[in-house]
């Protein structure tokens, strides 16, 4: 389970890497279009109290950007008053890491790992049919417990 978390977290920093990279370019592509791939409450992190909800921090403050550069998104979080120690040199270590500035692959990598999250939820719980709704509203086809979906 803990490598799951670790790849989840990665792919998050990474999405909020990539978007702060591409908007240095002036473009809101990266923003919008994450925007509808991805929900604040799709990162691992958005039922953790602060400050450990940082992914979840940083991405609701980039939402509110028109451009969310690294000083954007840090100013955005101050306002919201969401911002906390060590955030900034977290913003840094997210664009650091980056491998490239695929936003989108970045971000439906997130969404994967959310769905993921909430299948094993309803799983739990024996909500066969709800898995059901939410893999074919997110055009998924599998097999869950046995039953063809």
């Amino acid at each position: 389970m803990g490598e799951l978390r670790d790849a989840t977290m990665q792919a998050e920093r990474a999405l909020i890497g990539s978007i702060m990279v591409y908007s240095c370019h002036s473009c809101p592509d990266a923003i919008n279009r994450s925007r509808q791939l991805v929900k604040p409450t799709d990162f691992l992190d958005f039922n953790y109290d602060a400050p450990e909800n940082i992914n979840f921090r940083i991405y609701t403050a980039m939402l509110q950007c028109v451009a969310p550069q690294q000083i954007n998104t840090a100013q955005k979080m101050f306002d919201l008053k969401l911002l906390y120690k060590d955030d900034i040199s977290y913003l840094s270590r997210c664009i650091s890491e980056l491998a490239d500035d695929d936003y989108e692959a970045y971000a439906e990598v997130v969404r994967q790992y959310s769905m993921q999250r909430q299948i094993a939820r309803l799983n739990q719980q024996g909500k066969t049919a709800e898995i059901a709704k939410l893999m074919q509203s997110s055009g998924i086809q599998a097999t869950v417990i046995g039953v063809q979906l």
